[in-house]
């Protein structure tokens, strides 16, 4: 009984650890964007980071460097509205969504100094595709200004 008991406990830490880590088992595939968004506004840029596909977004260190530093010049950004952007395109592995952002960057920041950083302050639209990673979790692979 010990042993079953100590199991589900461990069961229960994991669920938990996947939640805070990262979209667990389960999770609309949107939510990656959503949840992303929120870290952001946190000021958990690491934990952001973590939803941005490897691949995609970090061939080198300074790439990921360059990353923490635009995330960092968010002063705030919010979903505005998310919607599925060509469905008709989309794979069980890869969907692409339309965003609508409400942007406010911080002044002097030295992320808006950084090359191919094209955010600006107010509304604008973002095409974010997300595609299915290891253990079913859901990373951001791409941010366009158009689909």
């Amino acid at each position: 009984m010990k042993k079953i008991t100590a199991f589900m406990l461990f069961l229960g830490l994991a669920a938990g650890i996947l939640s805070c880590r990262g979209n667990a088992f389960g999770v609309k595939e949107d939510e990656a964007i959503k949840q992303f968004f929120q870290w952001v506004n946190q000021g958990r840029y690491g934990m952001a980071m973590d939803l941005l596909d490897e691949k995609s977004f970090f061939p080198d260190s300074q790439a990921k460097q360059n990353w923490e530093e635009i995330l960092k010049s968010f002063q705030e950004v919010n979903i505005e509205r998310i919607e599925p952007a060509n469905p008709e395109k989309w794979t069980g592995d890869y969907q692409i969504y339309k965003v609508s952002l409400l942007v406010k960057l911080k002044p002097d920041a030295p992320g808006l100094k950084l090359p191919n950083n094209d955010w600006k302050d107010g509304e604008t639209n973002r095409w974010i595709g997300v595609t299915k990673a290891k253990f079913r979790i859901w990373k951001i692979t791409r941010f366009a200004t158009n689909p």
